[in-house]
């Protein structure tokens, strides 16, 4: 076996392993070899939990549920297998990204989503009461769904499944990881009826970034930006752009998403 993919099909049908876990991880890791600083352990746990895996930024530490990966009904093992541990690893990489503190627009949405943790680790300087850093930290955990890292580490995860399968034709696991796909980059965009609330607007409301929020508004109209960009920082979309763009990107139908949204 010298590949992911050839990894991928071995396991097909059937519940992963320790061993898959492994390789799997050994062979992101070939790539990824500037991201050892921030993963510091890894490990495969079989816990009743609603969690397939966990990134620890504190402890830069990798958590692979195998019991809850293989009790999902939704999609192939393998490929919820690999895409936890992708998405892990993209945690990781956020981290690092964090760390170089530079300002394009994925560092600064990443220091939104991560500015607890900035400021407990020292890297902000605190400027604010130990009661207002827990505060921080608890909104940011309680919003994991318009939290723009979350987003961006489910979005880079399942384009790299996307990748890894799309030589295959009309498959069912390539329409699923699309489908998947999709779902990541309407994470958190909401119609609340007047318009189109996007996430990161809707984080740094939620963790009282307000400063923040004005000042990434200014940067917003003054830069541009495309719509692949906003998309991927989850920033404002007009309404086509969501409808249709975001199908097409994904490279769906919306019959297949009305049909996965029935029956899952």
């Amino acid at each position: 076996m010298t590949n992911l993919y050839e990894l991928y099909q071995s396991y097909k049908d059937r519940d992963i392993d320790d061993e898959f876990i492994i390789k799997a991880f050994d062979y992101m890791m070939i790539n990824e070899q500037d991201l050892w600083p921030y993963i510091h352990d890894f490990d495969i746990c079989e816990k009743q939990t609603d969690f397939f895996g966990t990134y620890s930024n504190d402890n830069k530490s990798i958590v692979i549920n195998k019991k809850t990966i293989n009790e999902n009904t939704l999609l192939s093992k393998n490929v919820l297998g690999i895409n936890t541990i992708k998405h892990e690893i993209e945690h990781a990489k956020n981290l690092k990204k964090l760390e170089e503190g530079k300002n394009d627009i994925e560092s600064k949405v990443l220091f939104y989503a991560l500015r607890s943790y900035a400021i407990a680790s020292g890297l902000e300087p605190k400027k604010i009461s130990e009661m207002d850093l827990l505060i921080l930290t608890l909104a940011t955990k309680s919003n994991p769904s318009i939290n723009p890292g979350e987003r961006l580490a489910y979005i880079n995860s399942w384009k790299y499944v996307v990748n890894l399968l799309k030589n295959q034709n009309k498959t069912k696991d390539l329409l699923d990881v699309r489908t998947m796909l999709y779902c990541s980059y309407i994470r958190g965009y909401h119609d609340n009826g007047y318009y189109l609330d996007c996430p990161t607007f809707r984080f740094l409301l939620e963790t009282n970034q307000l400063f923040d929020l004005k000042l990434l508004k200014k940067r917003i109209a003054e830069e541009g930006y495309s719509f692949d960009t906003r998309l991927l920082y989850g920033l404002p979309l007009t309404y086509d752009e969501y409808n249709q763009d975001t199908l097409e990107k994904a490279r769906l139908k919306k019959i297949r998403i009305k049909k996965l949204t029935k029956n899952s």
